[in-house]
């Protein structure tokens, strides 16, 4: 008994080491170093695309994992990085609001331009002289003496 009893405080010595080193839960990974949980990067293995990451549009990269080549802050397929604002048919005018975008229905008088083609639009009780198409109104007929 006296033997089995020389080898107890090794095996002891041996589970407290390996409970030690095995972290409870789920072990998280950073592979390529950039910050980010690779569970989060949708690039593990290159550290200049993670969440943070500056997206330039028109290099065919999601850099910032929003699935999305260039900037997509509210989610709705539009690119909202300002380089863009002089293409009206692709730059999302205000990347905060999901439906304000190229094509999105331009709700008349409500002081916001949802379409981002530059005007307002605006229904015809609210057109005021100067602002959107006029039909121009026919003379009144002259009475002949």
């Amino acid at each position: 008994m006296l033997t089995c009893m020389r080898g107890l405080p090794l095996l002891l010595l041996l589970v407290s080491l390996h409970l030690t080193a095995c972290p409870a839960g789920n072990v998280e990974y950073d592979f390529d170093g950039d910050g980010w949980d690779d569970s989060d990067d949708c690039a593990p293995e290159d550290a200049t695309i993670n969440p943070d990451a500056d997206d330039p549009y028109g290099d065919g990269v999601d850099a910032n994992c929003d699935g999305l080549d260039g900037l997509d802050a509210d989610g709705d397929g539009y690119p909202g990085n300002e380089d863009l604002s002089d293409q009206p048919d692709l730059w999302d005018c205000n990347d905060a609001d999901p439906d304000t975008h190229p094509g999105a229905e331009d709700v008349p008088d409500d002081e916001i331009d949802q379409d981002c083609d530059g005007p307002e639009a605006r229904s015809v009780a609210c057109l005021r002289h100067g602002e959107g198409h006029h039909v121009r109104s026919r003379p009144a007929p002259r009475r002949l003496p």
